[in-house]
């Protein structure tokens, strides 16, 4: 069935302008996913998955015309499809009016390669809605190398989201684009309760990290130092900062400079057991360890024991 982008619209409208309740009210995710043609490789479709608070998923789908419609065929559930002459600008619409519609989403979750000057305005435009109440959404995950569509996007929420997850866009190109560091100059990001950008390449800089106040770190840097890290565990050690994980993947990580000046005790080769002045035990280890997505590299991790975690 063919839908229009008014249409739908309208029913998100329709729903905001009843009662509040907990299926209206709420929403487990709202995912948006830019698609590209199976032949030429160029973007030009659109996926916006909206999931209830019961786990219900509703998919709608943007398409140029009808003989991409195809394209869809294996997704789960069938979307909704929308022939439109601008699929993703009308998908991103879309999905951020799904967000305003409500007053809680648990996630939000972005695959998208850049945000447009058309995209950009419809943010603007939806944000300066009269009587616009602005979402908490707890969680974010982005996989984009655009710090211009991460930041607009933070924008939606008023609410100091608890976990946010960068991550690539394009399997292929993992290895060979970094996302610029002055994301981790975005405010939201610098307070995240957790950041996870184990899965991007970023050139991160020591200040940057040393500035985030996060529990929860992943890092995957070609030019953080040890000597950061190093900062970071004393901090945690003389109570001075919070820290239940900390996992930094760099080239430049020396075993020797990291654990300098650092109380421990030796569970086996790069292996020790540290304790702040509270008491909490942590655990640090320096590996090489390859995961599925990317090739081995220098990975310091430190964690706290699970009982301690809050």
């Amino acid at each position: 069935m063919n839908y229009t982008l008014e249409a739908l619209l309208a029913s998100l409208l329709w729903v905001s302008s009843g009662e509040i309740t907990e299926s209206s009210g709420s929403l487990k995710q709202v995912a948006l996913a830019f698609r590209a043609a199976t032949a030429t490789g160029e973007y030009v479709n659109a996926i916006v998955t909206v999931v209830d608070v019961y786990g219900d998923a509703t998919t709608y789908a943007f398409s140029p015309d009808n003989d991409s419609s195809t394209d869809f065929l294996y997704e789960h559930p069938l979307p909704e499809i929308t022939y439109t002459a601008k699929p993703l600008e009308d998908a991103f619409s879309f999905f951020v009016a799904s967000l305003l519609n409500v007053s809680l989403v648990g996630e939000a979750r972005i695959v998208a390669n850049k945000l447009t000057s058309s995209m950009n305005t419809t943010l603007d435009s939806l944000l300066l809605e009269p009587n616009m109440t602005l979402p908490i959404i707890n969680a974010f995950h982005f996989s984009t190398y655009d710090v211009s569509l991460i930041r607009r996007l933070l924008e939606v929420t008023v609410h100091q989201p608890e976990r946010i997850r960068i991550s690539f866009f394009s399997f292929a190109e993992r290895m060979m684009k970094l996302i610029d560091n002055s994301v981790l100059d975005i405010p939201k990001v610098r307070r995240t309760s957790r950041l996870l950008m184990d899965g991007i390449q970023c050139d991160a800089k020591d200040e940057q990290l040393l500035n985030l106040s996060s529990k929860t770190i992943q890092l995957r840097s070609l030019t953080l130092t040890s000597a950061s890290i190093n900062t970071i565990l004393k901090h945690w050690q003389d109570g001075s900062r919070e820290l239940e994980n900390l996992r930094i993947v760099t080239d430049d990580l020396q075993r020797a400079e990291v654990m300098t000046g650092v109380q421990k005790k030796t569970i086996s080769r790069n292996v020790w057991r540290v304790r702040n002045r509270a008491g909490v035990v942590g655990t640090v280890s320096i590996s090489r360890s390859p995961t599925i997505m990317f090739d081995p590299k220098p990975t310091f991790e430190f964690s706290i024991n699970p009982i301690f975690m809050s």
